[in-house]
């Protein structure tokens, strides 16, 4: 069997944008599947960069590299490329436990998107207009989000602060927080 071939078929047969309980997207078999693939880190590599595949693919490889602890290219020329990747992610995605919730917890692919280390704010800066609400499953945490009425712009703000060290707050204003936004949209 060709190795892209497996490689596409294991990518497909997730959905990456609905991740319930934020935990890694890909089944054990799976990833079995993935580490038979000859220079892997390269190929789920070559899928997540390349414009011309659907975001869902591109995403799912992107987890593949996380959840396989392929990751040496983080530092390498193709971070901000990914680091792209995900800040799309974020903006398609389905369910945002995975990301965290701003101004609680960096969850996750949150922390993923924070180890790059290229790109990173330059992918989230244009998300900090972004007012789709966050869809958070969960109890304590659902209510919290729904009470604050945490939107994709907030989720930006706060993974930009905490890449920065700075402070974002758990403010349920949705107008405290566009100034926290818009303090940070300062180089």
């Amino acid at each position: 069997m060709e190795a892209s071939g497996v490689l596409l078929r294991s990518l497909d047969s997730v959905d990456p944008f609905w991740n319930e309980d934020a935990r890694p997207i890909f089944p054990a078999e799976a990833m079995r599947l993935l580490e038979g693939v000859p220079e892997v880190e390269a190929e789920l590599l070559a899928v997540a960069t390349d414009t011309e595949q659907p975001l869902a693919r591109r995403f799912a490889a992107v987890e593949a590299l996380f959840q396989g602890g392929w990751t040496d290219w983080r530092t390498g020329p193709q971070a901000p490329a990914i680091a792209g990747v995900m800040a799309e992610a974020i903006r398609a995605d389905g369910i945002h436990n995975r990301w965290g919730l701003p101004g609680h917890f960096v969850g996750r692919s949150g922390k993923d998107l924070l180890s790059i280390q290229d790109g990173v704010e330059e992918a989230l800066a244009p998300l900090l207009d972004d007012d789709k609400r966050l869809m958070i499953h969960g109890s304590e945490t659902a209510t919290v989000a729904e009470g604050a009425g945490y939107r994709v712009a907030d989720l930006a703000g706060y993974l930009l602060a905490e890449r920065r060290g700075e402070a974002f707050g758990e403010d349920p204003d949705p107008a405290a927080r566009d100034r926290i936004i818009a303090r940070l949209r300062e180089p």
